[in-house]
């Protein structure tokens, strides 16, 4: 195959006598794109940042942790497993998603919607070319239906350990609505979420840092709870054993009224005053470490400063139909040069004289 041989010049002065058919397929391909853009419903996106509450000794580590980390060693040996740049994962995760599923929306009309999952079912809407891969794959499930053992039934939550193929998609479309991220260096969470609704979208957002904080709170608190129940359980039994002792004394004491000058039952009631105060110092002692471990249950309590609160966006976040219209007028540029460049190459069009 024989190519041709010209310069840039040569080329140049095609393309300028070429000028109006490149300018014609620019403006369709922006016609078109802005077309498309407008067949696209808007998405509003609401977001809001917290900084949770770090201990003084993660903020310290935190320079030498990344340093260390390159070399492979690892410094928080011992901290918490799940550390704030995790956080990020978690929001992402099936189980934190499939809980948002069920949160009460309302929309900017003042619709009441049961929960997020109706709303993505009964009120969001594609562009009309999307019609086409949902008649197609029920055209598909109809003609080869698919096996899915883990096919929920009607009325029945879903269960994020036992995902339907649906239901995983629907995880997967959710999921690709929110944007968590942390900034390393100020350990500030950013989270957002895109709706067809306004509104909506401000919900969600509130509700994934409400959850997000429960779960810091949680996960930050177990081992000290795990303690404070430890602690109450031993209260009870040694409140029920301080108890029994009282009972028995007075009992002793009462029954045996004016035979106290005898030496057996002088010996039996020293013996039941001793079980009485060994009862009574156990139980203080155990009272203490309960209320021990009630200030470790709040201390390790994290805090969150709200940074930026969610808000209702005034202005959908996408399309941008300009930018779109500069996109493919640029490709049909792009396409148009390259197309006369390759006919050139091969001898199709001549170049106009200098």
């Amino acid at each position: 195959m024989r190519f041709n041989e010209f310069d840039l010049s040569t080329l140049f002065r095609l393309l300028r006598g070429k000028c109006k058919s490149i300018v014609r397929n620019c403006i369709i391909a922006a016609v078109v794109g802005f077309l498309i853009a407008w067949c696209i419903p808007k998405e509003y996106e609401s977001s809001a940042s917290i900084i949770p509450e770090t201990s003084a000794n993660a903020m310290e580590a935190s320079g030498l942790s990344a340093l260390t980390s390159m070399a492979g060693i690892n410094l928080n040996e011992g901290e918490d497993a799940i550390g704030p740049d995790l956080y990020p994962t978690v929001v992402e995760s099936n189980q934190f998603v499939a809980e948002l599923l069920y949160t009460p929306v309302e929309t900017i009309d003042g619709e009441q919607v049961p929960d997020l999952l109706t709303y993505m079912k009964e009120y969001t809407r594609g562009p009309w070319w999307g019609y086409a891969d949902l008649w197609m794959g029920r055209l598909m499930k109809k003609l080869n239906p698919p096996e899915d053992h883990n096919a929920r039934g009607e009325g029945e939550r879903i269960n994020a350990e036992r995902l339907s193929r649906d239901d995983e998609m629907l995880i997967e479309g959710l999921k690709n609505c929110i944007d968590c991220q942390m900034d390393e260096k100020t350990g500030m969470i950013n989270i957002s979420f895109r709706a067809q609704d306004p509104l909506v979208a401000k919900t969600i957002v509130d509700t994934l840092m409400l959850n997000l904080q429960e779960f810091i709170t949680a996960y930050r608190t177990s081992k000290a709870r795990i303690d404070l129940l430890h602690y109450r359980q031993i209260e009870e039994e040694t409140k029920q054993k301080y108890e029994e002792a009282q009972k028995a004394y007075a009992a002793y004491c009462d029954t045996h009224m004016g035979t106290t000058l005898l030496q057996a039952y002088q010996t039996e009631m020293e013996a039941l005053e001793a079980e009485l105060s060994v009862a009574l110092t156990a139980y203080t002692q155990v009272k203490q470490q309960v209320q021990l471990a009630e200030a470790k249950v709040q201390e390790k309590t994290p805090a969150f400063t709200v940074v930026e609160v969610a808000s209702v966006p005034p202005r959908h976040a996408s399309p941008h139909k300009l930018l779109m219209a500069i996109a493919f007028a640029f490709l049909a540029l792009v396409c148009t040069v390259g197309w006369y460049y390759v006919r050139l190459l091969f001898g199709k069009d001549e170049p106009l004289p200098a």
